[in-house]
């Protein structure tokens, strides 16, 4: 019936919600059962299918706490979307064709054509606090203060600009002007 109907009212999603977390319920409750009853056969389930049951569960526990919750607006915590890559968090983008993007979110530095990773994270994070913690790392591993900087907008926030001008660096920004080579 549901799967026929081309608009679901909240009230019929809310009730095929519940009975699906009551039926995974009662799988993963199935599923320790057997585990326990057969604890002598050590090679019933493989160290892959007991993380996937374990991941699943996590899952299990996250939709029941947003369902429960009321508010379908709600963002939940490191999400899980995934349970073959259960470490991959959806990223708002807010971009036109895809808001929401998924995979690792990476800050790197280039320095003549040597790109060095900074920070590689599965969570989203603001890279416009990173500036510092680049200059930072050139510094460290070329002895030397950078120069010049360049970035894209998110670079461009009057803190990261008021930070190269205290330390005499040029800042470029990628919509401003062409990098000098």
């Amino acid at each position: 019936m549901y799967r026929k109907q081309r608009r679901h009212t909240k009230v019929q999603t809310k009730k095929l919600t519940r009975h699906l977390l009551n039926l995974l319920r009662k799988i993963l409750k199935e599923t320790r059962w057997l585990e326990r009853e057969n604890s002598n056969m050590e090679n019933m389930l493989t160290i892959k299918q007991k993380s996937d049951i374990e991941i699943i569960t996590r899952i299990y526990r996250q939709q029941k706490n947003h369902f429960e919750n009321n508010d379908p607006r709600e963002s939940v915590k490191n999400r899980i979307v995934s349970i073959s890559m259960p470490y991959v968090r959806p990223i708002v983008r807010g971009k036109e064709v895809k808001s929401v993007e998924f995979g690792a979110t990476c800050n790197n530095i280039l320095v003549d054509g040597l790109s060095l990773i900074e920070k590689l994270s599965f969570n989203a994070f603001n890279e416009e606090t990173r500036l510092p913690h680049c200059l930072r790392m050139h510094r460290r591993l070329f002895g030397v203060d950078a120069k010049e900087v360049g970035g894209d907008a998110g670079y461009a926030g009057n803190t990261n600009r008021e930070h190269c001008w205290e330390r005499g660096i040029q800042h470029y920004s990628l919509s401003e002007a062409v990098l000098p080579s």
